[in-house]
């Protein structure tokens, strides 16, 4: 029967005030242990379903960094970046051999703009980019890569037209988010790497837009 992870985790990381106390600037390395992780692993009937796998084992470096500007008085501004490098680490149950964890990218990084505007009604808005690298599945009789052709962006916004109502704004996929979907298809025994048929896929996702109102009465 099936178990749940235990994952233990190891940092250890360096600050440096950067800006006048304005920034902070954040470096270190981590190590993840994830005990029982839970994959794809065969089933007695054929085919595949989840199950612990064993042991799976994440590990990098990370480096981060938090800007403010606040000498403004009508608005201020706070930056966020962040770039993870990282390594993974499993036993595939299909092969028997070493390969990354499920759905772990080597590279992550990540950037934030966070502003607030002090008008005569409040406004603020956040708007964060994203971006990972390549990424891999594995199946009993498959193996998948996942990519990104961009980088993802999305914002939030609100807006106070009263004193007890609040607008918000809500966008998705401001970049037209497009994944790219790359299989490769055992024939046979998976452990022997016989690949019969290579397919490609691309998933759209559009920009999405959605405006609220939200009131204290």
């Amino acid at each position: 029967s099936m178990v749940p992870e235990k994952i233990w985790l190891t940092t250890l990381f360096a600050e440096q005030r950067v800006l006048q106390e304005r920034g902070r600037v954040e470096v270190g390395g981590f190590y993840r242990l994830i005990e029982d992780h839970i994959d794809r692993i065969p089933k007695i009937s054929g085919g595949s379903g989840p199950g612990n796998i064993g042991d799976a084992s994440t590990y990098g470096l990370q480096l981060a960094g938090r800007f403010e500007f606040l000498e403004n008085p009508k608005f201020s501004t706070v930056i966020k970046a962040d770039f993870t490098w990282q390594q993974s680490e499993v036993t595939d149950p299909f092969t028997g051999l070493e390969r990354p964890v499920r759905n772990v990218p080597e590279r992550i990084a990540t950037l934030e703009l966070r502003q607030e505007f002090f008008l005569r009604r409040p406004l603020d808005y956040v708007l964060d980019v994203s971006w990972r690298s390549e990424s891999r599945l594995s199946d009993y009789n498959y193996r998948e890569f996942r990519s990104l052709s961009r980088p993802v962006a999305n914002l939030k916004a609100h807006f106070e037209v009263h004193d007890s109502l609040l607008v918000w704004l809500e966008a998705r996929a401001l970049l037209n988010r497009d994944q790219t979907r790359r299989r490769e298809k055992y024939s046979g025994d998976p452990s022997l790497g016989m690949i019969s048929r290579y397919e490609q896929s691309l998933v759209l996702e559009e920009r999405q837009f959605t405006v609220g109102l939200l009131g204290y009465f």
